[in-house]
């Protein structure tokens, strides 16, 4: 079996290595074939389990390669081919890929510690990141998540480089923008007014959704800052703002997260 793992779409791999693996099926489709019955009808069966988001290519070749059968494309992003039957007389090649959709184009800004890479990583890993990064300038991941592909571009370190993307950068470049706030607001806070005042003034040019993260929540402060957050909310008055208090330690209200990325 040659399977061909592409990093960005575990999903996929696992679902073309369920089917090759999927004894019954090949046993039948030696039996059909080598008693000459249609095999249509159990091809179809095996599409019809296959998520909708995904698209199967089959093509089965006998033993002198010439196709007895196909349906879809075999071109797809990840393939594999095997060889069953009496005296490995026929060959089956699978491929497997994702239908197009509309890629997210997510802005993650936040200052230095705040927990904007935990929570890439549980989003793409569904795991504690568990090591302490430091990411200060630009960074990009790309992933899928629920059926859609994500593009989270992240903006960390200082002042002056998250004014300046937000800034220059953002016009009808993103979806939404994601604002990281860790316990260390109360200390911060006139910082964050700045970016809560560039932020308001990119909704009101460009009606960009807004979602604003307080991490940490395990930490000291939570409620504290929850308050002080929430009455700035509502002093600048954003149109569109979604606050969570959010733990990548815990996973406490990750589901929240969810429901918000599924509304874009």
């Amino acid at each position: 079996m040659n399977l061909i793992n592409v990093k960005e779409d575990t999903i996929a791999t696992q679902l073309l290595r369920q089917i090759v693996q999927n004894n019954e099926f090949h046993n039948k489709l030696s039996f059909y074939l080598q008693n000459q019955i249609s095999i249509k009808s159990l091809l179809l069966q095996l599409l019809e389990k296959i998520p909708e988001e995904f698209i199967l290519g089959i093509s089965i070749f006998d033993g002198f390669g010439k196709i007895i059968e196909s349906t879809g494309s075999i071109l797809g992003q990840y393939s594999t081919k095997i060889t069953f039957g009496q005296k490995n007389q026929f060959k089956v090649q699978y491929s497997i890929s994702r239908k197009e959709n509309k890629q997210l184009n997510i802005l993650l800004i936040g200052f230095s510690k705040c927990g904007k890479s935990s929570i890439i990583h549980r989003l793409n890993y569904n795991a504690f990141l568990g090591t302490k990064l430091h990411n200060i300038g630009i960074s990009t991941s790309q992933f899928y998540f629920l059926g859609k592909k994500l593009k989270i571009t992240e903006i960390g370190g200082n002042m002056d480089l998250i004014s300046y993307y937000l800034n220059e950068k953002v016009e009808n470049n993103f979806d939404a923008i994601f604002f990281v706030l860790d316990y260390g607001f109360i200390y911060k806070e006139s910082l964050y007014e700045r970016i809560f005042a560039i932020l308001k003034k990119i909704e009101d040019e460009n009606k960009l959704r807004m979602s604003f993260i307080l991490t940490k929540s395990d930490i000291k402060n939570t409620t504290k800052n929850f308050e002080r957050i929430s009455k700035k909310l509502e002093e600048i008055s954003f149109l569109q703002k979604n606050l969570i208090v959010y733990s990548s330690l815990t996973n406490n209200n990750f589901n929240s997260i969810i429901e918000y990325i599924k509304k874009l």
